[in-house]
């Protein structure tokens, strides 16, 4: 029996693959155990006794169990004081980025991979998946705007911000959706990846494109 927290999910996610960064950058150490996708036992009672949405990632300490990715990394980083500001005012600057990722950068880059790629239920050239597009390029553009402005994406310090974008933009990439990343966004990434908590939380990163797992979040 393991005394470490428990990190239940397939390592393919990109939701479990900003977890297991934050581990890494915070030196946690952790007992990760794959499943979903290609492993199954998401949709079993006990898993759903977990966490009802049958997705990963989910956290397992003792008596506490979370699951969302951001609601994760939110708590291990204010439990070490780090990755999340050091005051209200960048906290806030932190929240507000992992938020627009999470609602209005990575929507659109999910639907032309789940719609377009992997299920084929939308032609590339039909105006949803053009609009889809559209609205990707556009994100990708501003989040270049902000590094043009930023050495990070929440202010002056490496943060949470950084994991999630690093990790969307790396699936966004290997996915060959023909959104252009513009080259200082581009640069900036690679200067991410360099950390080594990218490598070990990407480690079974799958090939791509053509990869025919489970949805992003399960």
């Amino acid at each position: 029996m393991t005394n470490l927290p428990i990190l239940w999910g397939r390592g393919s996610s990109t939701n479990v693959q900003k977890v297991l960064w934050t581990c890494a950058e915070l030196g946690i150490r952790l007992d990760h155990r794959p499943l979903a996708g290609e492993y199954g036992g998401n949709q079993s009672a006990w898993f759903l006794a977990l966490n009802p949405n049958g997705t990963v990632p989910v956290w397992q300490e003792e008596d506490l169990v979370l699951f969302e990715s951001q609601a994760i990394m939110r708590h291990l980083a204010r439990r070490r004081g780090a990755l999340y500001g050091s005051d209200t005012t960048a906290m806030a600057q932190v929240d507000c980025w992992l938020d627009w990722f999470a609602l209005v950068f990575w929507p659109p880059v999910r639907m032309l991979f789940l719609d377009v790629v992997r299920d084929q239920k939308i032609a590339p050239d039909d105006p949803s998946a053009s609009a889809a597009l559209q609205k990707a390029a556009t994100f990708t553009e501003r989040a270049a705007g902000r590094i043009a402005r930023s050495p990070y994406m929440a202010g002056p310090e490496f943060s949470l911000a950084d994991i999630t974008l690093t990790i969307g933009l790396n699936r966004m990439q290997g996915l060959s959706l023909g959104i252009p990343i513009p080259d200082p966004l581009r640069a900036w990434m690679e200067g991410q990846r360099r950390r080594p908590g990218f490598a070990f939380a990407t480690k079974e990163e799958p090939d791509l494109p053509g990869h025919t797992g489970s949805k992003p979040n399960e």
